[in-house]
């Protein structure tokens, strides 16, 4: 009775981490694909309803992916993971390798393209799309909340690019440079008239300016310049 309580619960756990491990591998994979892409994932993707969902939806399959592999340990599940690993570890092997499963025979249509591969796609791109929408928002937001400040300080510029610089000291070199060209592509278009609050020109590149602080480190970065709260 203990031996089949042990197995039992062992079995249970390995359900558990599997859904864990699962969903924090799709996580960690939406992650890094939009890092890849734009260098710093804003603020907004770790609360984002459909990375979460999508995070959910792959840990449910790892989980009954695990479940289904206890029940036959000769099934497809086991072949295509190659799992050997006994309880609770199963389920973290299983978890690890959900987007494998995903990706694998198994979840396509016959020969067709269409299958788990290409709907898990369209989900993480949909995701990312949506953190960007969301991440965009927020950014004019803040373009808008203190452009007023900005313009008040003819010396802002002076003081907001040594910050983005000072800010990305730390990270790696290719942002770095990315970055450095971002600024550098904004400070090409820099006024050549006299600097005047109410000119339109100013407005735009001073909103460039804090667009590309914003797209570095985030709002909070920008706190160290006086009444830049971070939003």
């Amino acid at each position: 009775m203990l031996g089949f309580a042990k197995r039992l619960s062992d079995a249970s756990l390995a359900i558990a981490f599997a859904f864990l491990v699962g969903a924090l591998t799709t996580y960690f994979d939406c992650y890094s694909t939009l890092a890849s892409r734009i260098g710093r994932v804003p603020g907004t993707f770790g609360s984002n309803p459909l990375v979460i969902g999508l995070a959910v939806l792959c840990g449910a399959l790892a989980a009954g992916a695990c479940w289904l592999s206890g029940r036959d340990r000769s099934g497809v599940i086991n072949t295509v993971l190659s799992l050997q690993a006994p309880d609770p570890w199963r389920g973290v092997v299983v978890g690890a390798s959900v987007l494998v499963l995903i990706r694998s025979k198994l979840f396509n249509v016959q020969d067709s393209p269409f299958g788990g591969d290409y709907l898990y796609q369209l989900g993480r791109e949909t995701a990312i799309q949506d953190v960007n929408v969301k991440w965009t928002k927020v950014r004019t937001r803040f373009q808008n909340d203190h452009i007023s400040l900005a313009l008040r300080d003819p010396q802002f510029e002076a003081k907001v690019v040594p910050l983005i610089t000072a800010n990305i000291r730390a990270r790696p070199a290719a942002f770095q440079s990315r970055v450095s060209a971002e600024v550098s592509a904004v400070m090409g278009n820099r006024p050549t008239t006299i600097f005047s609050p109410t000119d339109p020109a100013w407005d735009i590149y001073y909103r460039a300016l804090i667009g590309v602080a914003l797209d570095a480190s985030g709002p909070a970065a920008l706190a160290a310049l006086e009444g830049f709260a971070a939003d």
